[in-house]
C-alpha cells in the first residue's frame, strides 16, 4: 500500500466532504499537528487508522486505498456493463449511420461520374459526326444561304440505293456542270428534300427502307414541286401512270442510258421554267446554257471555260451589283475563302470585257469601286 497514494486520497475526499483538519483531529481523538502529519505522509497510517478515518470520511476503506470505490455487488457489476453496452449501442449507431450516409454520397458521386461519362461519350460521338458530316454540311449550307447566287447552276438530286448506278449518274451530271448531291436511303432523301431546294429529282421507286413513289406524295404534300423524274427497274404500266399522277413529270425504266437520262432532264427543265434553247439574252449578247455558246449580234463568240461560266452569271443578274467574293464563291467554289486576294477575277473579268468590246457587244462590265461589278447596257451609261 503506498502511503503517498493513501494520503492524497484522504485530503481530496476530505475536501470533497467539506469536513476541516481540526474537524478529522476531534474525530480521531488526536492533535491537530499529529493529523497534519498523517496528511503530510510523515505518519505510517496501520489499518486500524485507516479504518477509522475511512468512517470518517464515510467512505469504504478500499477507496482510500486505491483511489476508487470497489464494486459491491453483481447488481452494480450489471448496471456498468448496461451502461457500456448502452454507450457502445450508441457509438455502432452513429457509426452506422455516417457509413450509410457515406455510401449515400459514393452513391452519388458514382451516379455523377457515370453521368459525366455519358456525356463525354456523346460529345465525342458527337463531334465524331460532325468531323465527318462537317464537309457536306458547309458546302450545303452554303448553297442554300447563297441559293439566289446559283440561280444559274441546275442542282440535281439523284435518290438511288445503287451505289455503283447512283456515282455513275453523279459523274456524268457533273461533266454537265450540274451541281449533284445523291441519297441512298428513304430517310436521307426526304432529310435533304427538306434542308435543300433542287431544280431536278432522280427517284428510284425501291429503296431499302421505303418506297419512292411514296416519297413522292409526301413531299407533294409539302408543297415541295421540284421536276422529277422517276428510275425503276419495274417497267410496268402500273408504275408509270402512279407516278406521273402523283406529280412525276417523266418516267426512265432501267436499264438506260446516260446521254437519254440527261436529255430527259434537259427536256423537264424546259417544259418547267428552265433556260430552255432560247437562252439568256441581254443586249445583243445570248449565252446558251446547254450548248455552252455565246452568240454576239448573232455571231459566235469564243470563251473559255471561267469567262463562260462569269458571262453566265452576270447575264442571270443584268444590272445587279455583284460583290467580288460572291462572284468567286459560285464560279470558282467555296475553297476561293484561303485566296489572299481576288486578283484571278480581275483577270478573267478583264479578258472577258476585251472580248465582248472586239465582237462589238452593247452591254460593259462595268467595275463599283469598294465593292465589285455590275452588268449594264452601254445606252445606260
Amino acid at each position: 500500500m503506498d502511503n503517498a497514494s493513501i494520503k492524497e486520497n484522504i485530503i481530496r475526499i476530505r475536501t470533497e466532504r467539506g469536513i476541516s483538519q481540526d474537524e478529522m483531529a476531534r474525530a480521531l481523538g488526536i492533535s491537530r499537528n499529529s493529523y497534519r502529519s498523517i496528511e503530510k505522509g510523515l505518519t505510517c497510517l496501520i489499518n486500524k487508522r485507516l479504518g477509522e478515518i475511512a468512517k470518517i470520511l464515510g467512505v469504504p476503506v478500499e477507496e482510500l486505498a486505491l483511489g476508487y470505490q470497489p464494486i459491491e455487488s453483481e447488481e452494480r457489476l450489471e448496471d456498468i456493463r448496461i451502461s457500456y453496452k448502452r454507450n457502445a449501442d450508441d457509438m455502432k449507431s452513429a457509426a452506422d449511420a455516417r457509413i450509410a450516409e457515406l455510401e449515400r454520397i459514393i452513391a452519388s458521386q458514382k451516379e455523377t461520374i457515370a453521368n459525366l461519362q455519358d456525356l463525354v461519350e456523346s460529345k465525342t460521338e458527337i463531334i465524331s459526326l460532325l468531323k465527318r458530316n462537317m464537309k457536306e454540311l458547309c458546302f450545303f449550307q452554303f448553297l442554300s444561304r447563297f441559293s439566289s447566287y446559283f440561280s444559274s447552276i441546275m442542282k440535281i438530286l439523284v435518290i438511288e440505293d445503287e451505289n455503283s448506278l447512283r456515282e455513275l449518274i453523279g459523274r456524268a451530271l457533273k461533266k454537265e456542270h450540274y451541281v449533284v448531291e445523291e441519297a441512298a436511303t428513304y430517310d436521307e432523301a426526304w432529310e435533304k428534300l427538306n434542308m435543300f431546294s433542287y431544280d431536278c429529282v432522280l427517284l428510284d421507286i425501291m429503296l431499302p427502307d421505303g418506297n419512292g413513289l411514296d416519297l413522292l406524295k409526301e413531299f407533294n404534300r409539302e408543297g415541295k414541286r421540284p421536276n422529277v423524274i422517276i428510275l425503276s427497274a419495274r417497267n410496268s404500266l402500273e408504275d408509270k401512270i402512279t407516278g406521273l399522277e402523283e406529280g412525276a413529270d417523266d418516267y426512265l425504266p432501267k436499264p438506260f442510258h446516260i446521254a437519254e437520262l440527261i436529255a430527259r432532264i434537259r427536256s423537264v427543265t424546259r417544259r418547267n421554267g428552265g433556260s430552255g434553247s432560247n437562252g439568256i439574252v441581254f443586249g445583243n449578247v445570248k449565252l446558251n446554257p446547254d450548248s455552252r455558246i455565246v452568240e454576239v449580234g448573232g455571231k459566235t463568240l469564243t470563251l473559255v471555260k471561267k469567262e463562260f461560266e462569269i458571262l453566265q452569271y452576270f447575264l442571270l443578274r443584268p444590272e445587279h451589283m455583284i460583290d467580288k467574293s460572291v462572284l468567286a464563291e459560285a464560279v470558282w467554289g467555296d475553297s476561293t475563302y484561303l485566296a489572299d486576294n481576288f486578283d484571278f477575277i480581275y483577270s478573267q473579268v478583264k479578258n472577258l470585257r476585251k472580248k465582248l468590246e472586239e465582237a462589238g457587244a452593247d452591254i460593259e462590265i462595268k467595275s463599283v469601286y469598294g465593292f465589285g461589278y455590275k452588268m449594264i447596257l452601254k445606252d445606260a451609261l
